[in-house]
């Protein structure tokens, strides 16, 4: 029997349906009948101001074993698994609970999204089986991604398994690989030795003689956010991004190059390459972070000076030169025209 909320139209059905949770949707609807199970599949598929209205998993509102049931249900229909394209796990809380909900999701050379275009990991919780599911998933499928690591990330990279993580995963979101066109990557729980940095960066391979096939440009980035320590990783990621038209960079604390404590500014600055001829369709460039030293402001010069192609320059610096030990340049009034 149908009752008035079934009299409905789909257009005013799919406005009720895409104001609820992913997870009230499957609940209250699915299976009700072919209708219902084919509006929640299309409000899965569609676009809801530029966001995909896809799974959004955290600690909030659903206990472990709901949440098993109702992904469990998901995963078993290939109708309904099918219409999933983006999946957003949230670490932020406990590393714990975000292994638990990835090794559901994710299981060892099994993708269950066909179609899934975009993950949001925040403050993820890397394991064996996410990295290699990752890879897979950013060669053949997604669009976009979005990656923080959590603390304990360094700690797992040094004592992840090397038998069972294929050694090519190193880099690999910079290489031809990879079918990303967006990406953001915050890197920012690196220690001081860069471990994390080196792991993501496409430097990694030629310091491990990989194969030269491995380390060709990624030529369907386009839009690059990062969150990054040390600037040299900016360096090392643009030798492969030829197409990259949108890069935002932010460092955690003030904008440095680790190179910048070992050598002279004379023999940094010739290191430094041109952008125009590397990423020569960038048109818009953000940058944002501190400057506590002489040397940092300098650097900051460096890199502008590579960027005088885009259309769109953003510069959010805090310029405090307090810790310098020289008193004129501690005390010295920045000119514009320095930049």
């Amino acid at each position: 029997m149908i009752n008035k909320f079934e009299n409905l139209s789909n257009e005013i059905l799919l406005l009720i349906l895409s104001n609820l949770t992913w997870f009230e949707m499957i609940e209250s609807f699915w299976l009700l009948n072919q209708r219902f199970n084919s509006l929640i599949c299309s409000t899965f598929s569609m676009n809801y101001d530029g966001n995909k209205n896809g799974i959004r998993i955290n600690e909030t509102g659903l206990s472990l074993n709901k949440l098993q049931l109702i992904l469990s249900s998901i995963i078993s229909n290939s109708f309904l698994s099918a219409s999933i394209q983006q999946i957003h796990i949230d670490g932020s809380k406990s590393s714990l609970f975000f292994n638990i909900i990835s090794q559901w999701i994710f299981q060892e050379k099994l993708i269950h999204f066909v179609n899934l275009k975009s993950i949001i990991l925040t403050r993820c919780y890397l394991s064996n089986i996410l990295i290699n599911n990752l890879s897979l998933l950013v060669q053949y499928q997604l669009d976009h991604l979005t990656l923080t690591l959590n603390e304990c990330t360094k700690e797992i990279l040094y004592n992840i398994d090397e038998s069972t993580v294929n050694d090519h995963n190193h880099g690999q979101l910079f290489s031809s690989k990879s079918q990303l066109t967006s990406l953001r990557l915050d890197i920012t729980n690196d220690g001081c030795d860069g471990q994390i940095h080196d792991y993501f960066s496409p430097i990694y391979n030629y310091s491990n003689q990989i194969d030269n096939k491995s380390i060709k440009n990624c030529i369907t980035l386009r839009y690059l956010h990062i969150n990054i320590i040390f600037g040299c990783f900016i360096e090392h990621v643009i030798e492969n991004l030829p197409n990259l038209e949108i890069l935002s960079v932010a460092f955690r604390n003030s904008i440095s190059n680790d190179f910048l404590h070992k050598m002279n500014m004379r023999q940094f600055v010739t290191m430094v390459s041109n952008w125009n001829d590397k990423v020569p369709k960038l048109k818009s460039f953000t940058l944002k972070g501190k400057i506590l030293y002489d040397s940092q402001l300098i650097y900051l010069k460096s890199i502008l000076n590579n960027v005088d192609h885009v259309e769109k320059l953003k510069l959010y610096v805090d310029i405090d030169l307090t810790y310098e030990k020289d008193s004129m340049k501690k005390n010295c009034v920045i000119d514009a025209n320095f930049i």
